[in-house]
């Protein structure tokens, strides 16, 4: 029992590292600081994580995101939705950190 803790302990705390940048964008996005995005604040989010994305893929995500229209976007729908977007997003961070720093640890 106390290995599947510590396993589980570090598994969270390794997503939690992963999605911090990530939170960080999502709360400066997050005009009002309610923890959910209106449709404009979620394309933005969109647009930062994923630059590459048109208006039209950006709206196919937001119908999957918010089917029933409430134009009300939390932050585990944006993740979601938007994990692959996420992580090549942490890749290009992590590239960029080493060749401004020369550390490896992408951070």
């Amino acid at each position: 029992a106390d290995l599947v803790k510590i396993l589980l302990d570090f598994q969270l705390r390794g997503h939690d590292r992963f999605l911090m940048r990530f939170r960080e964008l999502f709360q400066s996005i997050d005009s009002d600081g309610d923890g959910v995005l209106e449709e404009q604040e979620f394309k933005s989010l969109v647009r930062r994580v994923s630059p590459a994305r048109d208006e039209e893929e950006i709206d196919e995500l937001l119908l999957q995101v918010d089917p029933g229209h409430t134009m009300r976007v939390t932050f585990s729908d944006s993740v979601t939705v938007l994990s692959p977007d996420i992580v090549d997003m942490m890749i290009v961070v992590a590239r960029t950190v080493t060749q401004t720093d020369g550390s490896d640890d992408g951070w």
